[in-house]
């Protein structure tokens, strides 16, 4: 395998097929790996239990990283299950607002 990439130059292709290779034995155990997006980094126990509620709603395995953003909110991306949720305080008081606005 390593002969044919290297007589086609495409050894630059290596990194590539490592991460499609993790990806699909993680996705053959059941093991899916998701980014929290934050302003600032998160708890390594907190991580564990969002890892634990996502595990158990999924039915899957299920790692996170965190990963330290400009907003203000929280993002959390699983991509491979097509799964996001996010809290943003802006768009929270925009929502109370519209709330409020609609019972006056």
């Amino acid at each position: 395998f390593l002969k044919i990439l290297l007589h086609n130059s495409r050894l630059a292709l290596i990194p590539d097929i490592v991460l499609e290779l993790k990806r699909q034995k993680a996705l053959k155990e059941q093991i899916y790996s998701g980014i929290v997006y934050s302003k600032d980094s998160i708890e390594a126990s907190k991580i564990k239990k969002l890892e634990e509620s996502l595990s158990k709603k999924f039915a899957v395995n299920i790692k996170l990283d965190n990963k330290t953003a400009q907003d203000s909110g929280v993002k959390i991306s699983l991509d491979e299950l097509g799964y996001e949720i996010s809290f943003s305080m802006q768009t929270f008081k925009t929502k109370i607002s519209d709330y409020i606005l609609k019972t006056i």
